[in-house]
């Protein structure tokens, strides 16, 4: 994807990287890396290296493309039922709010998939540094509302005033919620943190876990909206009611629009045979 340091240093023998002038700067950076293997222990680990990272990228679009539709339809429907269908509370704002940042998030990841399958950035530096903002500003905001909704529990839970704060579901939306994001960017900070003293570990363990972890780390956008929908009571009753009722009435349409049809070609039929 997109959010790679980019002092990760290849152990690679005498390679050399020029920066093209294009972003204003050209820089050559040699290596040298002494390895006591033979040539063919050499070849056998190159291309066992190749064929690693083939089957990790071709994972790592699948995932990303799961990612992408899960992630910007759920978002969009979560933002749909809260934003227009559920009554306005101050827990419908913080979740919409949740579901905008992770639907902007969505919106951008077809940039890194695009670059995945093209194996380079194609879309110029403006947009690889804006993409990247945008992953961390989903990242603080969602941190952010996270606080602001488990505030607001603690709140309503030590001013219980009426019966449906006593209600532990919220709590136990929010608690997933805060679980899922821990998770879901947990490995990309680790690798962040091992990446800082990259000199003692392989730099194709660093980028491989890099790889992962922002896989990982995208993945929660789309977990969010499932957890609505299985958890939050008043999610779930506007969901069943508008959106499966919406598909049982297409259903239902289709199915009488059929009956009228055969209806009509048994009468038009019987007519036709009484004529006769």
């Amino acid at each position: 994807m997109y959010l790679y340091p980019v002092n990760i240093r290849q152990n690679l023998k005498d390679v050399k990287m020029d920066f093209p002038d294009d972003y204003g700067y050209n820089v050559d950076y040699n290596y040298t890396y002494e390895s006591n293997d033979t040539p063919h222990e050499e070849a056998v680990f190159h291309h066992q290296s190749a064929c690693f990272k083939e089957v990790l990228c071709v994972l790592l679009l699948v995932v990303s493309v799961a990612i992408f539709l899960l992630g910007f339809f759920g978002n969009a429907l979560v933002i749909w039922i809260s934003g227009f269908k559920m009554k306005k509370t101050v827990n419908t704002t913080w979740y919409l709010s949740l579901a905008i940042s992770d639907f902007v998030f969505c919106a951008f990841l077809p940039f890194s998939i695009i670059s995945v399958v093209m194996e380079e950035w194609v879309f110029g530096l403006f947009m690889c540094k804006f993409a990247s903002s945008v992953m961390f500003l989903n990242m603080f905001s969602s941190i952010f509302l996270l606080v602001v909704i488990s505030i607001d529990r603690c709140v309503s839970v030590v001013l219980r005033t009426n019966r449906m704060t006593k209600s532990s579901k919220p709590f136990k939306v929010m608690s997933a919620l805060v679980a899922a994001f821990f998770v879901c960017w947990l490995p990309y900070h680790v690798f962040i943190l091992l990446e800082l003293n990259h000199q003692n570990y392989d730099y194709r363990v660093l980028v491989a876990g890099l790889k992962v972890g922002t896989a990982m780390a995208a993945a929660n956008s789309f977990l969010n909206p499932v957890l609505y929908v299985f958890m939050g009571n008043d999610f779930k009753r506007k969901f069943k009611s508008t959106v499966l009722s919406k598909m049982e009435n297409a259903m239902g349409d289709e199915g009488r629009t059929t009956s009228r049809y055969l209806s009509r070609s048994s009468s038009v039929d019987g007519r036709a045979s009484t004529h006769i």
